[in-house]
């Protein structure tokens, strides 16, 4: 997903889920989840995405990019 998509566009997509109805507050939720993951340069996530990249690229980048990605995402999400 961070490869190919804009943060601001998932964000906004995830804005407009948060207010239906139905997947209003599983999205809210998988938002929790993915800043628990992927917000911070300690997170599950983010050790699980160095792992699997390990030879591809250095840790501290996909650190920066795990991290950056899931402000800016967390943030169009909020409307910020």
């Amino acid at each position: 997903m961070m490869q190919t998509s804009s943060p601001r566009e998932a964000g906004a997509t995830l804005a407009q889920l948060r207010t239906h109805p139905v997947a209003g507050e599983a999205t809210t939720d998988a938002l929790e989840y993915l800043n628990e993951l992927f917000g911070r340069r300690a997170g599950e996530g983010v050790r699980m995405a160095q792992r699997a990249l390990r030879l591809a690229v250095p840790d501290e980048q996909i650190a920066t990019l795990c991290v950056t990605y899931t402000e800016r995402l967390l943030q169009a999400a909020r409307g910020d």
